[in-house]
């Protein structure tokens, strides 16, 4: 069964489904929530993310994680669950050279894996796992895009990287891409940091997309442009320190997941050349299926 898993520092996502990369784990079986039992551990999803990690493969918290994005496919799927399981994944572009290989065996030689979720035992076996650049892969989701432009940018900006990926002439150019630490992570902590210290409020990452959105039980217009403001101004920060490397003017770009979504408007402002939006934050895992498949039917695997 072939199943790709996007595993980002904020959610991990599959094709159908998205939850925060944070576990919680119990010796105990939890008297509440969905839970998954695996080597005599019951591993709950967590609201709090886990801390950052460049390498995902230093613990077993991506593993587990991906055995609950792995099961929750495989039910909704709802063919058998003893499979054999082709895991296409990815990496920031700034670390796929230095990674990939590592992230791969991560996965591999663990041999039959059993544990239980939601009622139900799975007996899988991770046989193959294809590793791509996060970013280059949504575009595949979009293929009128490549095929209309031969200078692409592909801009994801996640939750501790903005990931920047080059394509030219139908290659991509790894000498110029790369990965900036200036996810949106950071600035949600910088933005509660300026509210807090000028209103007394202590946000969550949700309270201010509310208010950014203008869907929150806050109405407090100051309150409000102050959020607006901070977010434009990180915006306008990011797109030039992406462009002190890459001259945007000089291409298409293209910008993915949920946090283009969310700043559209002022995205819109900055990068040049009308950029395109890939707002589907299972982008990228759609775009592994995508690539996996053509490298298949060429014979790779």
């Amino acid at each position: 069964m072939l199943i790709p898993v996007d595993h980002g520092n904020r959610n991990i996502k599959t094709e159908n489904f998205i939850f925060t990369s944070g576990l919680a784990i119990s010796k105990m079986k939890p008297s509440m929530g969905n839970h998954l039992l695996y080597e005599g551990n019951y591993y709950s999803l967590s609201s709090t993310r886990t801390e950052y990690k460049k390498d995902k493969s230093v613990d077993n918290t991506f593993f587990i994680l991906t055995l609950f994005a792995i099961a929750d496919e495989m039910l909704k799927e709802n063919n058998g669950f003893s499979k054999n399981i082709i895991l296409p994944v990815g990496l920031p572009p700034k670390f796929f050279g230095l990674y990939y290989k590592k992230f791969e065996n991560y996965f591999l030689n663990r041999g039959k894996l059993e544990f239980e979720y939601k009622k139900q035992v799975f007996n899988i076996e991770i046989v193959l796992v294809p590793v791509y650049p996060q970013a280059f892969a949504a575009l595949f989701t979009k293929p009128e895009i490549i095929n209309e432009h031969d200078k692409l940018v592909a801009i994801d900006i996640g939750g501790m990287t903005c990931d920047i990926v080059v394509y030219e002439d139908g290659q991509v150019r790894y000498d110029l891409s790369k990965s900036i630490e200036s996810g949106i992570i950071k600035e949600y902590h910088h933005i509660n940091s300026i509210i807090n210290s000028e209103f007394g409020i202590d946000l969550c990452e949700n309270d201010i997309d509310k208010i950014f959105k203008n869907t929150s039980e806050l109405k407090n217009a100051d309150l409000t442009n102050r959020v607006d403001s901070l977010f434009k101004t990180y915006t306008k920060e990011l797109v030039g320190k992406i462009s002190e490397s890459i001259p945007l003017v000089t291409y298409k770009t293209a910008l993915i997941g949920g946090t283009s979504r969310l700043l559209e408007k002022y995205l819109a402002m900055y990068v040049p050349n009308e950029p395109y939006f890939i707002g589907d934050i299972h982008a990228n895992a759609k775009g592994y299926r995508i690539l996996f498949e053509l490298e298949d039917s060429l014979g790779k695997y």
